[in-house]
């Protein structure tokens, strides 16, 4: 097994189980984006088994306040005085010894301690005792509901499910029990992989042969034309991806896509672009005509922005700085689509990046309300008469969808309603998303 040397000591750390380590402490500690983090961390390491890392890494965000009550069974104090460095190891530990049947529980406890003795000195014998007792007693230590009243599930749920309180009363109040368990349930499983085929370049059925030529798997998606659900290893590290035939988007935005109703020379804006996906899925449809005018408040996403367009050969995208709050005087009743994707909480999205779960109050969402709205207001003085804006957000938060649009149509009487979907993970497999469709009238 490949190592990494335990500066001075005989034992050598597992690659693997100190890359989760060090991406645990950059989410942890750091407050990195569990995404962000394990895909950096990974490239700086090169674990022998990447998949092996990130299905720990997501098993223990996934499971953080499961695993927080297990352990605080197993120890004297309280969990909230256990050290960080400490934690992280015993919440890797136990969520090995738990979900991965494949690990002889000896290889854990050893290995753990191993981590502790490097970067939690004077606690391998701390480590070795939890992880020990955990092996013999831990199938014992899961948590029961005291009761049926909704104020006891919650708090039930909050262990069971690893999600804030806030959280678990917002869903509750919006979908009411049986349903909030669904979604939890699907919140907490690993997300689909879809991909966008890139019609310019390739049909997605000869996009699926040459997928299949190289290993990999996948299913067509009937909702939209475009996505491929795809099964395997190196999904993206291949010719195929290099060269531009199919870029990394799930169904849901895909589904938001086709939605615009995109058609060859068409002014279209993407308001709040970054990382561009949803610009370049309008630019493949326009077949490189018309224009894509794609902003951001960050310039080094919109310099991202730049170099993928290079990689899908677009000539049709316009990449530049901008505030979506105030309108863009140049472009004021000159386009024929409007894409306003705003920033949310992110509460559709909790499979792909868990640590949204564990924000300790709602007070940062609520001032997202006023800058979605001011967006959307903004971004609706683009369209010509008769143009089409989508509203999107990747949250299922009523306050920020359904809500922030029946104000702005009240507000604004020449707009129109036109179709609202919400897809939600539990029932439409894809990620929580919301779209609202919005018609300019003549």
């Amino acid at each position: 097994m490949h190592s990494c040397e335990d500066d001075g000591l005989e034992n050598k750390l597992d690659i693997n189980l100190k890359t989760v380590y060090d991406i645990l402490m950059a989410v942890e500690q750091k407050r990195q984006y569990s995404n962000i983090a394990t895909n950096n961390i990974i490239d700086k390491n090169k674990p022998t088994k990447p998949a092996f890392v990130r299905e720990i890494v997501y098993g223990v965000l996934e499971n953080k306040y499961l695993l927080d009550y297990k352990i605080s069974r197993l120890i004297r104090g309280k969990i909230k005085d256990v050290r960080p460095q400490d934690l992280t190891i015993l919440r890797s530990g136990i969520y090995q010894l738990e979900y991965m049947n494949s690990i002889k529980s000896y290889t854990v406890v050893n290995e753990s301690v191993k981590i502790a003795k490097k970067f939690a000195k004077g606690r391998d014998k701390f480590v070795n005792a939890i992880l020990q007792r955990y092996a013999r007693e831990g199938k014992n230590l899961n948590p029961v509901p005291k009761s049926e009243e909704i104020s006891d599930i919650i708090s039930f749920w909050k262990i069971k499910y690893s999600f804030e309180t806030w959280i678990l009363k917002l869903f509750v109040n919006q979908f009411g029990l049986v349903e909030t368990e669904n979604i939890l349930k699907s919140l907490n499983r690993h997300p689909n992989f879809f991909v966008r085929t890139n019609l310019n370049e390739i049909s997605r059925d000869e996009l699926q042969k040459k997928l299949k030529a190289m290993g990999i798997e996948s299913v067509a998606s009937e909702r939209t034309d475009t996505a491929l659900k795809l099964f395997g290893k190196n999904l993206v590290a291949n010719s195929l991806y290099e060269r531009g035939f199919y870029s990394v988007q799930d169904e849901s935005s895909q589904i938001l896509i086709k939605e615009m109703e995109i058609e060859k020379n068409l002014c279209v804006v993407d308001v709040c672009a970054a990382p561009g996906g949803k610009t370049f899925a309008i630019a493949e449809r326009m077949k490189n005509t018309g224009m894509v005018y794609s902003r951001d408040i960050y310039m080094h996403k919109i310099k991202k922005i730049k170099n993928e367009a290079k990689r899908l050969r677009l000539s049709n995208v316009q990449a530049s700085l901008w505030d979506g709050t105030k309108p863009e005087e140049d472009l004021v009743e000159k386009c024929h689509r409007v894409l306003c994707d705003v920033p949310c909480s992110g509460l559709g999205v909790i499979a792909r990046k868990p640590e949204i779960k564990y924000r300790k109050n709602s007070e940062k969402i609520k001032k997202l309300y006023e800058i979605q709205f001011e967006i959307l207001r903004a971004s609706a003085k683009y369209l010509k008469e008769e143009g089409i804006l989508l509203y999107s957000t990747c949250t299922i938060n009523r306050d920020e969808n359904e809500a922030i649009v029946e104000r702005f149509l009240k507000e604004n009487i020449d707009f129109k309603l036109e179709k609202k979907i919400l897809l939600l993970p539990n029932r439409d497999d894809t990620d929580g998303f919301f779209i609202a469709k919005i018609v300019k009238e003549a």
